[in-house]
């Protein structure tokens, strides 16, 4: 079997999302004839999937680095003025101050650590690629330089666009300065890969070589429901964190206030649960509808209890970010939202690719209107009052589409062709 060095900052058990795509990718590339080792930081809690072969490396934050140079002792970053230092850092606001100090990230350290310790593993396991998952961008400097040094083909992952990001927070200056070195850095590379077409079509405007490929993220097919345990309330299950500003689920508690006012909804028959970080804009919103019996906030919980909430639910709800640059965007909730076999009920923004992807696979419905909205909601509580469940019909076939395994065979795909080119 082949070996390929995996380069990311993100892998389970490490929080986020993130690393669900290169658990995924660590878990199934193996049916596919690549063994991955991946090269992560050192873990703070908690250990690694029994699945996969991680060689640690080190790689604390700038912030945390700076933190430790100036003698802050302090943990919540925020920076004591104690320090001559810190002084500085102040006078040029907290802002500059990563502008300068974590450039091009704040995981900048993983660059030397990953080089010392990727070039043992190279010479040691006789790899023959190389793949980088990003952010933070610096996995992808790191594995340029590597394969550079042992002549071995890469392939760069962009989970998230670098300096064409929509949420990208820095200067023109640094902007400037960065793409520079993103282009750089990509030249390089044998392949470069997003998570949508959309994210493909804008690297592909920056970066004319190499060639730019679309594989999406993925559900654990190990993780699919294989057992009813209904909610005795018809429940509307939200998990993950809300994003004040991004994501608002106003439209849903309008068409929830008007519907039980007139009766046509039972609230004590009703529940509408959030799982993740307390969000007090949340809480206003919800006193603002007088939904306070009805929707509640249940705070952090593990991923495992997490999955078996939504499982337990009449409807997955799914809030898409207000902003027109998130079409190309699938959220991480989604896949697991698959995996739960459950409806899908998704509003905000335009639909992009998550409305397409609901629409191919028939998990779900997107919504732009109150008056389409409550439609559904009534049809989708007379069933459950009816039977106890909501009906669940999705084209299986378009659902394996969006699987790790699927995933981790594209990847397979692309480095056969990169290390035999």
């Amino acid at each position: 079997m082949k070996k390929v060095l995996l380069i990311s900052y993100y892998f389970p058990p490490r929080p986020g999302v993130a690393s669900n795509r290169t658990g995924g990718l660590a878990k199934f590339l193996p049916q596919f004839g690549w063994e991955p080792l991946i090269l992560t930081p050192k873990l703070r809690a908690g250990t690694w999937p029994s699945y996969a072969r991680v060689i640690e490396t080190e790689g604390s934050s700038s912030v945390d680095a700076f933190k430790q140079r100036a003698g802050i002792k302090d943990k919540n970053e925020q920076l004591q003025s104690n320090t001559m230092l810190f002084g500085f850092a102040k006078t040029i606001g907290k802002g500059l101050f990563r502008e300068i100090v974590c450039y091009p990230d704040e995981h900048k350290s993983m660059i030397p650590s990953s080089m010392k310790i990727g070039e043992q593993v190279i010479n040691d396991e006789n790899i023959e690629a190389i793949i980088s998952s990003a952010s933070p961008v610096s996995t992808h400097i790191a594995a340029s330089r590597l394969a550079a040094r042992a002549g071995l083909p890469w392939i760069a992952d962009f989970r998230d666009l670098w300096t064409q990001s929509h949420n990208y927070k820095y200067t023109a200056i640094r902007h400037c300065l960065e793409s520079r070195l993103e282009k750089q850095t990509m030249r390089s590379a044998h392949a470069l890969v997003t998570v949508s077409e959309p994210l493909a079509v804008k690297l592909r405007v920056l970066h004319q070589q190499p060639p730019v490929f679309s594989i999406t993220n993925g559900f654990d097919p190990d993780e699919i429901r294989t057992a009813d345990k209904a909610s005795p309330k018809f429940t509307i299950t939200y998990t993950g964190q809300i994003y004040a500003g991004k994501q608002d689920p106003s439209l849903l508690f309008a068409a929830i206030q008007n519907l039980t006012k007139t009766s046509a909804l039972s609230g004590d028959n009703l529940a509408v649960d959030f799982y993740g970080p307390y969000s007090e804009v949340l809480s206003k919103t919800i006193r603002q509808f007088g939904l306070e019996d009805i929707v509640r906030q249940h705070g952090i919980v593990d991923r495992l209890t997490a999955i078996e909430k939504q499982r337990e639910s009449s409807v997955l709800l799914l809030l898409n970010w207000n902003d027109p640059a998130e079409e190309g965007i699938y959220t991480g909730k989604i896949f697991e939202y698959l995996s739960a076999r459950r409806p899908i009920l998704a509003f905000g923004g335009k639909g992009g690719v998550v409305e397409e992807l609901l629409d191919q696979t028939r998990t779900g419905v997107f919504i732009y209107d109150s008056e389409t909205l409550s439609k559904l909601l009534l049809a989708w509580y007379g069933e459950f009052t009816r039977t106890g469940w909501v009906g669940y019909e999705p084209k299986n076939e378009m659902v394996q589409q969006y699987s790790q395994v699927t995933m981790a065979q594209k990847f397979a795909v692309l480095l056969n062709g990169v290390s035999n080119s």
